[in-house]
């Protein structure tokens, strides 16, 4: 899965993010910060994932709401959206993301299954080498079908519901990998990359091309959910939102329909369960999601009518791997705990119903959950680098204006420090200057320089502003500003980093910063960057909102709210 954070949006407004080309349908303007849509969409496949492994029936669920085609499109789109910088960084944040949660749960399987006498030796051409397939996911781990009696403490069948889970995170760190040679394919025959995955699948579904078994499960995920993948970078780039609304429903409830023609063909005992009918469940997918993402409406906020699961939605988000790892598990333990209670005589006399119904199954997993939430879920924060958090139902707290260690330059002068006579920006990437003469370039820590322009005491105060040629590796280290500002960039591609989301702004854009926003600034190209930045000193507005909504005023033009809506 993605791993994603669902903290409110900051207070940052961009004007004419995404470049329109000439004559082509404009594409709606993308949602600074966290996309709710997309947020509530991954939320209700997650709950949909633990329902489908609580209630043993329901496999009509997999057609109800195609959760991993669902997953895999939106880890998709956002994985486009970051390849918008550098794609080594992107890489390595990514791989942190997913490995750190991993690691832990690996590694507690691990540690239960040697406490069993469990060795990989056991199978035929098993080996230690291979357990490392459990903490760098590029292959599908050893594990025992069957271990222990079900007259034990858990069924023996536990280790086999702990693994099954994982081909999602290998099929997704494969996906991740890849992604910067998709999107290049991508960026030059769209529609051959998009199709391609499905098209891998009807020659596998038709038996033309025989699979080795070392590779089959994942040549097989990959076909199954990879144009799902891809159609996350035509939701990211607009191609998506340039195809009118009714050809992208018919063409979906076309794939769809085929999907159903192909599992009404191949049921044997799934009982239409498309989980086990690969090619129909790549048509569906497909198709389900096209339709969802066409209609992705880009809420900054949840709908009113709904606004009261905001809270578990940004929770949910926040530990998505948390859920996603752990809940076969939990689900087992949720068993050994009801045959416990059927033990006790007036328990199964007074509520057998409650014993027996599967409803209980799926609602005592969710405390369950929480109790990891609260003990181990940080770890996925620790994974984002952002502050650890125990219920992370909101945003973060903002980050201290304070100086570290890294906000000093060698000779060890606080670069923060702010004085009556002394006024300084404060854009993300380390520009820290004192109040010279207009004339007179001022260099900073991390090679960004700054030109003072202008400054009206207890007001307002520009810079115009130079980020050397780049991209850099190096993540400079957020700052948050005391006012409100705006950026607007002169030349070259400019990289905004606003928390765990980064967007890269090119000439004529502009985006305003809401006071106590952690950002940072960096280039996204290979040539400097020149922006001007003009900010509210402490305690002044930089604008007056007509609504709680920031609003983001370009040098030129009407002015525009955060989603692209004109002002009137």
């Amino acid at each position: 899965m993605e791993p994603q954070t669902a903290d409110s949006s900051p207070s940052v407004g961009i004007v004419g993010e995404t470049p329109l080309v000439s004559g082509a349908p404009a594409a709606p303007s993308r949602v600074s910060g966290r996309d709710r849509y997309l947020d509530l969409l991954r939320a209700i496949a997650l709950v949909r994932v633990v329902a489908y492994h609580s209630f043993a029936g329901a496999v009509w669920l997999s057609m109800a709401f195609p959760s991993m085609g669902v997953m895999f499109a939106l880890a998709g789109s956002l994985m486009a959206r970051s390849l918008e910088r550098p794609a080594l960084g992107v890489l390595r944040s990514r791989t942190r993301r997913l490995l750190l949660p991993l690691w832990a749960y690996s590694g507690t399987v691990l540690v239960l299954l040697l406490w069993q006498g469990w060795t990989p030796t056991v199978r035929a051409g098993g080996s230690w080498l291979q357990i490392l397939l459990w903490f760098i996911p590029l292959g599908d781990p050893p594990f025992p079908q069957n271990i222990g009696s079900d007259a034990g403490l858990v069924e023996s069948s536990w280790a086999l519901q702990a693994e099954e889970g994982l081909w999602y995170i290998r099929t997704y760190f494969w996906f991740m990998l890849m992604s910067p040679l998709l999107l290049k394919a991508f960026q030059r025959l769209p529609w051959t990359t998009l199709l391609a995955p499905l098209g891998l699948m009807a020659v596998l579904s038709m038996g033309l091309v025989p699979l080795p078994d070392w590779g089959n499960s994942a040549i097989t995920d990959f076909a199954t959910y990879g144009s799902c993948w891809i159609l996350g970078f035509a939701h990211n780039n607009g191609l998506l939102f340039k195809m009118p609304r009714r050809a992208v429903f018919a063409a979906g409830l076309a794939l769809m329909a085929l999907g159903l023609m192909w599992a009404s063909s191949h049921l044997e005992d799934t009982n239409w369960d498309l989980n086990s009918i690969p090619l129909a469940q790549a048509l569906w997918s497909l198709g389900f999601c096209a339709m969802l993402l066409r209609i992705s409406p880009s809420w900054k906020a949840l709908p009113r009518p709904i606004r009261y699961l905001d809270k578990p939605v940004n929770l949910i988000n926040n530990r998505a791997l948390t859920i996603y790892l752990w809940h076969n598990l939990l689900l087992v333990i949720n068993v050994m705990v009801i045959d416990r209670l059927y033990r006790i005589d007036d328990v199964a006399a007074a509520i057998p119903w409650v014993l027996s119904s599967e409803w209980t199954q799926f609602i005592g997993v969710w405390p369950l959950l929480a109790v990891l939430f609260l003990t181990i879920g940080w770890i996925e924060d620790v994974a984002a680098e952002r502050p650890p958090r125990l219920w992370p139902t909101g945003s973060p707290k903002k980050p201290s204006a304070l100086p570290g260690a890294a906000d000093r330059n060698r000779s060890g002068r606080d670069l923060h420090s702010r004085t009556a006579d002394a006024q300084q920006p404060t854009a993300g990437s380390g520009l820290r200057t004192s109040h010279p003469q207009p004339e007179e370039p001022q260099a900073s820590s991390g090679g960004l320089n700054g030109i003072p322009l202008a400054r009206q005491p207890g007001q307002f105060t520009a810079y115009k502003c130079t980020v050397p040629a780049g991209p850099d590796s190096t993540r400079p280290e957020p700052h948050t500003r005391d006012g409100n500002g705006w950026i607007y960039v002169l030349k070259g591609r400019l990289l905004l980093g606003l928390g765990d989301q980064d967007m890269v702004l090119a000439p004529g854009q502009s985006a305003e910063i809401g006071a106590g926003t952690a950002h940072w600034i960096g280039s996204a190209g290979t040539e400097p960057v020149e922006y001007l930045d003009i900010f509210a000193d402490h305690g002044v507005p930089a604008s007056q909102p007509e609504s709680e909504d920031s609003l983001s005023t370009p040098m030129h033009g009407p002015a525009r709210r955060a989603d692209g809506r004109i002002l009137n």
